[in-house]
Parts: C-alpha cells; structure tokens; sequence
C-alpha cells in the first residue's frame, strides 16, 4: 500500500520491526527506536512487518510553529538553550527511555478517544517530542566528559545492553574487556557517577516499566527475562528504585488497552 504523505509523522515502535519507505529511502525501525516521516513524501512499506507502534501525524503548514529539515550543511548549534521554544530531533534513532515516552503517547491515545479535542492533542504530543528532544540532548552527566567519551565507557555500555536480559557482573565485564574488575568499577563511577551495578540495575528496571505499561506479559515472566532470579527479587529492586511495586506501577501508568496498527 501506497499513499502521499502531507504531514510529518512521528512513529516508535514498541515491538518487533517496522519496514517502511519514503520515496526511495528504506528504514528499518527496531524495538525502541523512532522514525519522524517529513511531507511531501510517497510513502509504503517495503517488506512485512510483524510489529506494533504509536504513531501521530503533526501539521507542518502553521507560520509559527512551522518545522524545519535541516541537513548536514545546516544544522542548528544543540542542545538549544533550556529558556528555548525549539525541539530539534533527528529523523530517526533509538528513544532512551522508553517508558517515559508510552506514557505521554498512552495519555495521547486515551485523551484522544474520550475528548477529540485538538489543542489537547496538540499539547500532548508537544511533549512527547519535548521530553524525547531532553532525553537525547539534555541528559549530559556533569562528570567528567573525558570518561564518557572514552573507548573503555563505551565498551561497558555496550557489553551492558548486549547481556541486559542476563544476570550481569562485573567481573565478567572485566574479563571480557580485559581489565582488572576494581579498575573499572572505578573508571566507570568516576565518568557515570554511580557503580556498575547501579547502573545494570537502573537500566533493568527502565526495560521493566516499558513492558509493564505496553504489555500484558505477567510480572513474574518480565523479572525473569531480565535476569533475576525470582519473581521477589525483581520486586523488591523494583520497589526499592522506583517506590512502587510492578503491579501498582502498571495499574498507575497503564491508562487503557493498547491499539496499534
């Protein structure tokens, strides 16, 4: 299926991967990861997709709040200022923090359906884009830059988010890594500003809001695919970092049913 785009898009996806093209540039968007489709464009799909999605049109044709594609000749000086009106958000990237961004889009779907009003919408969606512009430009950690820079950071990182569903620690980091484990536990804490496992944890608990608030995956299940060893222990960490248990965030957060196309 085919159809002229004449607004701008905003798409994230929440499971699985969407396949879709504008003209004849293909993009494959992942779990957790967002594409923003600019007007006038033919879009479709270019494969099958087995996915679910959020997904919002946004006018373009407003003097005032009028959006602007840049390129690599022109790109504006970011973050903006924090006194700034201006959003600034590549077309397409992973979203940080998942959980906080299905939250705006489930109050979005839910203000939709009961009250159709459209500054509301209008608001609503503002500060979907606003708090996904903060989470990528304006989440800089005030230690020391040099760390979080580092090859070595990086590496932590990425070791972290490849082995997150598993039961982490930090001597296996080190040993992968070969470094000694009290050495980065160190180095980590002084570009981060907490430990290793603070960190796994924190980044553990992130994953578990989303899939609370966007599934009906039983709680016990979501402890265990994120390497705890019992349903307790989840509840307990997620207790301690969030001051609430699972199911009293996902009888907070999780507003009505989910609809995706």
């Amino acid at each position: 299926m085919t159809r002229t785009l004449y607004d701008f898009e905003f798409i994230f996806v929440t499971k699985g991967t969407l396949y879709i093209a504008t003209d004849n540039i293909k993009y494959a968007i992942h779990e957790g990861e967002y594409l923003i489709c600019q007007p006038i464009c033919q879009q479709y799909g270019y494969n099958s997709s087995l996915c679910e999605f959020y997904w919002s049109h946004f006018s373009y044709n407003e003097v005032k709040n009028n959006p602007k594609v840049y390129t690599n000749q022109n790109l504006p000086q970011i973050p903006y200022p924090l006194n700034s009106s201006k959003i600034f958000l590549p077309i397409t990237g992973s979203v940080p923090k998942q959980e906080r961004l299905i939250i705006l889009l489930k109050q979005l779907q839910d203000d939709d359906r009961r009250y159709k009003n459209l500054n509301l919408n209008s608001y609503i969606l503002t500060s979907a884009l606003s708090e996904l512009y903060s989470q990528i430009y304006l989440t800089h950690s005030s230690n020391n830059d040099t760390y979080k820079n580092s090859r070595l950071y990086s590496d932590i990182l990425d070791y972290i988010s490849w082995r997150i569903n598993e039961n982490i620690k930090v001597s296996d980091i080190a040993d992968y890594l070969g470094f000694n484990a009290k050495y980065i536990t160190t180095f980590f804490k002084r570009g981060s500003g907490m430990s290793i496992k603070q960190y796994i944890l924190r980044e553990k608990i992130n994953i578990a809001k989303a899939q609370l608030t966007d599934s009906h995956t039983p709680i016990g299940i979501i402890g265990l695919d994120l390497g705890f060893s019992d349903c307790q222990s989840f509840s307990n960490t997620f207790r301690k970092l969030t001051g609430q248990s699972p199911s009293s965030y996902r009888n907070t957060y999780a507003l009505s049913k989910e609809f995706h196309v």
